[in-house]
């Protein structure tokens, strides 16, 4: 007899699919050296877990500090919880 492997029951949804439960909105924005407000997705820390990915721009708000996602970045969370930014191409 084998172990059946456990998986999260939301890890075969994709990402864009579990982030939707985190996004609280969206708010106007104006960027550094920008002339345009663009808009950007704001989401609730508590409610993005290991391996969820937030494109910018958005926001990540926690209750201890605010977190800026600038287009052409991505902050993926972590299986340690830590969120991880790099850059991605735009498109």
């Amino acid at each position: 007899m084998g172990r059946t492997p456990t998986t999260r029951p939301d890890a075969q949804r994709s990402t864009a699919q579990r982030t939707a439960g985190s996004r609280k909105g969206s708010r106007s924005i104006l960027l550094e050296g920008g002339t345009d407000f663009v808009e950007a997705a704001v989401h609730d820390r508590d409610g993005l877990s290991p391996g969820d990915i937030v494109h910018g721009p958005a926001i990540i708000e926690q209750s201890d500090t605010t977190t800026l996602i600038e287009p052409g970045w991505q902050a993926e969370v972590a299986a340690n919880e830590v969120l991880l930014m790099t850059r991605r191409p735009l498109p």
